[in-house]
Order: C-alpha cells, then structure tokens, then sequence
C-alpha cells in the first residue's frame, strides 16, 4: 500500500499534499459512507407508496429496488468522484514565516488560508484505530483549530507527518507541542 501523503521539502519551505492513492482511498470510503445513507433516505421517503401502491403495479419484480440502488449509487459516485478531485496542499514557509492552506477548486482560483508561523500555539494528533478517522489538528493562538489531514486508517502515517512538521518548525526556531488528542493501541 502507498503512501496517502506527500511530504516536500525545498530550503526553508515544507509542503504537504495527499497523493493520488490518498485522494483515491478518502474518495472510496465517501462512496462507502453516502451509498448505505442515500438507500436509507430513499427507502423512508418512498417505502409508504411502494408498500401500498407501486408493489401491486411494478411491472418486473425488484425494479423499484434496483432504481434505489442506482439512485444511490450515483449520489455515492458524485460524492466519491467531487472527494478524489479536491486536491488540498499545507505550505509552511519559514522564509516568510508563513503556514498556508490552498485547497484547489475545479473552476476559478484555489481557496487560500494563511496564518503567521509565531501564531501556530500546537499541534494535536488524534489516532485512531481503521474505521475511525484519524486527525491531524492545527491549533492557532486565537483559538481556532484547523485540521491539517484526517482520514480512516492514517494513525501511523499521520503521526510521521507530524514528526516532519515539527523537525521542520524546530530547524526555523518555533518550538509549538504536540499534543496526542486520543492515544490508542497500535494499529492493526
């Protein structure tokens, strides 16, 4: 298996960005999350006019029940495919003393955040086992938190990428801790 993460470093800048098979993983387990939860959603919006009327009706036996499942297996589909298309990269620049967020859009300019390097209070990591998502967390100063990366099955990886970010703030002189929000057995 690969790696979900892509870290760069080039002189005084660090730049992290999930790979292709990172985006490919994140946007199958959306298309595993949305299909249950759309057939649901259907099944208790359609279920009276199927039980009462369409059952009698329905020309070919599982017809109603395939086009659910078709239904919800292109919302899964578009979800899934609108995940693997979102291509999201941190820079942290220590030569600007900078830590930005892009996050590319299909049409237009990339959504940009950025923030100063001596406002950066922590760091939290929070591991988790598979099908619970694993985080890793950007604490701000002013109280706000943004989350660098997360997803299922990561714990391990994430706690790497952690360990490069920190190196990296400590080689520019910014000393921040990292804080382990949910310390869990090893990964299976």
């Amino acid at each position: 298996m690969g790696r979900q993460i892509d870290i760069e470093e080039r002189g005084d800048t660090l730049t992290l960005r999930q790979t292709r098979w990172g985006r490919l993983m994140a946007a199958l387990y959306r298309a595993v999350v949305v299909f249950p939860l759309v057939m649901l959603a259907l099944m208790v919006v359609f279920m009276p006019d199927y039980i009462f009327r369409f059952a009698e009706e329905e020309p070919v036996t599982g017809l109603f029940w395939a086009a659910f499942a078709g239904l919800a297996l292109l919302v899964a589909g578009l979800a899934s495919t609108m995940r693997y298309l979102r291509r999201d990269r941190w820079i942290f620049d220590g030569s600007s003393r900078m830590v930005v967020a892009e996050m590319a859009t299909l049409w237009g300019e990339p959504g940009r955040g950025e923030a100063d390097l001596r406002e950066l209070e922590s760091m939290g990591l929070m591991r988790r086992r598979w099908p619970k998502k694993s985080a890793l967390i950007l604490r701000l100063k002013s109280g706000r938190e943004e989350t660098v990366f997360s997803g299922r099955g990561m714990g391990a990886e994430l706690e790497s990428v952690a360990d490069s970010i920190m190196e990296f703030l400590r080689r520019q002189r910014y000393h921040i801790e990292l804080e382990r929000l949910d310390d869990t057995d090893e990964e299976a």
